[in-house]
């Protein structure tokens, strides 16, 4: 009697695909990998002052590069994996006003101060003594006079209503880095 048996080639399919399951349900590994790469491109996006689709960022008023004066939010951003999810993020309170622009208006009073000298930075007009409110070239602004008789003065804040931030997308993924993804998945599960 002939006898033709599929048991072996049908357990080895099986057990590959177990395999694969498997590594489909145990995507931590695949999913820290895409968030170290998410960061890394968003310090990349820092250095070339673009957004993640290659834009480039609204240059800054006062020179030099763009979201950098300090570097405090470039060096925020940590990762995370839960569920199905890789995440990159920050907790830096200003990063969503540059992420997706917007308007800043005072909490209280008609003004905010917009500190103009290295001495007003990290400071309030209250800190200082001696100070009047001028109005120069259709601006308003606080001085420190430097003398009794308020010749020498120090401008130390411009006084504006609001401040419009324009959107400077650092943070997300662009086409590229979706193929990226969606190779290393594949390969991931398929190996």
């Amino acid at each position: 009697m002939l006898v033709f048996s599929m048991s072996k080639p049908l357990d080895r399919l099986v057990h590959s695909i177990a395999e694969k399951i498997e590594r489909a349900e145990n995507l931590e590994p695949l999913l820290k990998i895409i968030a170290m790469d998410i960061q890394k491109e968003t310090q990349l996006n820092f250095k070339n002052q673009r957004s993640p689709d290659g834009q480039a960022w609204k240059k800054n008023r006062r020179g030099g590069q763009t979201l950098a004066r300090t570097g405090i939010l470039k060096r925020s951003f940590t990762t995370y994996t839960y569920g199905n999810t890789a995440a990159v993020g920050t907790n830096v309170p200003y990063a969503r006003i540059h992420q997706y622009g917007g308007v800043i208006k005072p909490k209280r009073g008609k003004y905010l101060a917009i500190p103009i000298n290295k001495k007003a930075e990290g400071n309030s007009p209250r800190d200082f003594d001696d100070t009047i409110c001028i109005k120069a070239k259709n601006a308003l602004y606080i001085v420190r006079k430097l003398d009794k008789k308020g010749k020498n003065l120090e401008f130390l804040y411009k006084l504006q209503k609001e401040v419009v931030v324009p959107e400077r997308k650092f943070l997300g993924i662009n086409d590229k880095m979706k193929n990226k993804y969606a190779n290393l998945t594949k390969k991931h599960i398929f190996k």
